[in-house]
């Protein structure tokens, strides 16, 4: 490993450990701009019971997910990542 990267990398391992390791860390994200406010008080189409700022928080916990897992894949030179499914 490229020892200029460290301190990046061990970041990403520790955001891994939390947003990979615990399913209710995303539960805590609260709304910050006034859109997102909004959003909070707006139940998202099709939902009774998720608002569009859940379903916002949802859609980006997934892409984070992926985004730590692809890297974790590629410093680790595992090539199957894609055998896994991400919730």
């Amino acid at each position: 490993m490229n020892t200029g990267f460290g301190g990046i990398h061990g970041a990403i391992l520790g955001l891994a450990a939390r947003c990979l390791g615990q399913e209710n860390w995303c539960r805590f994200v609260k709304p910050q701009t006034n859109s997102e406010v909004l959003d909070a008080g707006v139940f998202a189409p099709g939902h009774i019971s998720e608002t569009k700022f859940d379903a916002a928080v949802r859609h980006k916990v997934l892409l984070l997910r992926r985004a730590v897992i692809e890297y974790l894949g590629a410093a680790s030179d595992f090539t199957g990542a894609q055998h896994f499914e991400i919730s």
